[in-house]
């Protein structure tokens, strides 16, 4: 009888380290999927982070290209403004040579 009760026990034993390797499997399992998730993700930070990167580059060159654009406006506006300044002198030196 006790070799009866000893091979019961033994064979509760044998089933118990049978679940745990079972639920240890389980979980080596759900450890590679959440290790492939958070790989996953993190490559889709640094694919957001890199569009972020292209879109400044963007924004960049646009106001170098705003820069540019404003330093010729300028230079013509000066141009222009020179021009119309020395014509005005021109008439006022013109009227008081007249004048006199």
């Amino acid at each position: 009888m006790a070799a009866d009760a000893l091979e019961v026990r033994m064979a509760r034993l044998e089933g118990s380290y049978e679940q745990l390797d079972k639920r240890l499997g389980d979980l080596a399992a759900d450890l590679h999927a959440l290790r492939a998730e958070f790989r996953a993700e993190i490559q889709g930070v640094r694919n957001e982070i890199q569009g972020v990167r292209n879109e400044l580059q963007g924004v960049r060159n646009e106001i170098q290209t705003v820069r540019a654009e404003m330093g010729r406006l300028f230079y013509w506006l000066m141009g222009t403004f020179l021009t119309t300044l020395v014509a005005i002198g021109g008439v006022i030196v013109t009227v008081l040579v007249r004048t006199r």
